[in-house]
């Protein structure tokens, strides 16, 4: 005969053990979901720039002696004395190259265009000028005093085509032979860029433990940029004078990069977001831009009653130029010719 012994536990005591025994399995799900919890902060810094594409130029139009029943369409031509120019991006990291250029990964030993400097900065930007850019202009008078003027402009970097154009409104007056113009608008311009950045990711784990990864990001394409000009053109017409005189002063912005790193570079695994976290971007890479004043003295040619030939250079000043800028001046020659209709 089998006997066997029950042990009786009270009630109270069973629900305590299977209270503590779900505590516990609730805890290790817990830690295991959160041991994938992080924070990550990203931070991209600009380190080496590349923009090809033209110099803007905004329309001059000459004030004739019917401005308010004229409309002007306007073929011009540019050229640059300057073919480069090389400036800093200040708020770069100083990172030498040679720490990605393992395998001879990098095809350069440091930032800088211009020398073997690996210092923050050290001319880490370089704009190349197309040697020649044309234009076409419209100018449509709406009123007695005011027009309205649009803007074509092509010009060809490497084996790329760059387009642009411009808006504006014009107020203007003609008064015993002296013609005063003011224009205002904003224009669109096509830029090449080829640009190298570091991506500073910051891993803070839900323990508060860190870890700092770096990535160098590599980034080619075409980017459209948005700005702005004001213009005030004086002509001076003699009836019997062979040849008149104009001058215009413009101030006008060039914003050169205005994109967001994202492509990684060739030999380097790009930054994935393989936890469950909380994600801070910051882009930091600065605002790459400048702005000119433009004096542009000329000539022009009523050649007849429906054409002119316009003749000039403009003289290019940067104001708010790029730290380390290797040329702030710069001569831009023109020629124009004037459809009246």
């Amino acid at each position: 005969m089998l006997v066997t012994d029950f042990i009786i536990i009270p009630e109270t005591l069973v629900k305590k053990i299977t209270k503590l025994f779900l505590s516990s399995n609730a805890l290790l799900i817990a830690l295991f979901f959160c041991a994938g919890c992080a924070t990550i902060e990203d931070k991209v810094y600009l380190q080496k720039a590349e923009v090809s594409g033209p110099v803007y130029q905004p329309p001059i139009i000459i004030t004739g002696k019917k401005p308010d029943s004229t409309i002007t369409l306007s073929a011009r031509f540019y050229s640059n004395t300057t073919d480069r120019i090389h400036a800093q991006i200040t708020n770069s990291l100083d990172i030498p190259p040679s720490e990605f250029s393992q395998e001879g990964r990098l095809p350069f030993d440091d930032w800088s265009w211009t020398g073997s400097d690996n210092s923050k900065g050290a001319r880490n930007f370089r704009w190349n000028m197309p040697d020649l850019y044309a234009g076409v202009d419209a100018d449509f008078p709406v009123s007695r005093s005011i027009s309205l003027l649009l803007g074509f402009t092509y010009s060809s970097a490497g084996n790329t085509n760059l387009y642009g154009g411009s808006l504006g409104l014009s107020t203007f007056s003609m008064h015993k032979g002296v013609g005063v113009r003011f224009d205002f608008g904003t224009s669109l311009q096509q830029y090449n860029y080829d640009v190298y950045s570091l991506l500073l990711r910051r891993t803070t784990y839900w323990n508060s433990e860190e870890k700092q990864t770096m990535y160098l990001l590599h980034d080619v394409d075409k980017n459209t940029s948005l700005n702005f000009y004001l213009n005030l053109t004086l002509n001076f017409e003699y009836d019997k004078s062979p040849a008149d005189f104009f001058f215009s002063l413009a101030y006008f912005n060039q914003q050169f990069l205005d994109f967001e790193p994202s492509t990684p570079y060739m030999h380097y695994t790009q930054p994935g977001n393989t936890l469950s976290e909380d994600h801070i971007y910051t882009d930091a890479h600065g605002e790459v831009a400048n702005s000119y004043i433009s004096f542009t003295p000329g000539l022009y040619f009523n050649i007849s009653g429906f054409q002119r030939l316009v003749l000039g250079a403009g003289i290019l000043h940067s104001v708010s130029r790029l730290p380390g800028t290797t040329s702030s001046w710069f001569v831009t020659p023109m020629i124009k010719m004037d459809f009246l209709l």
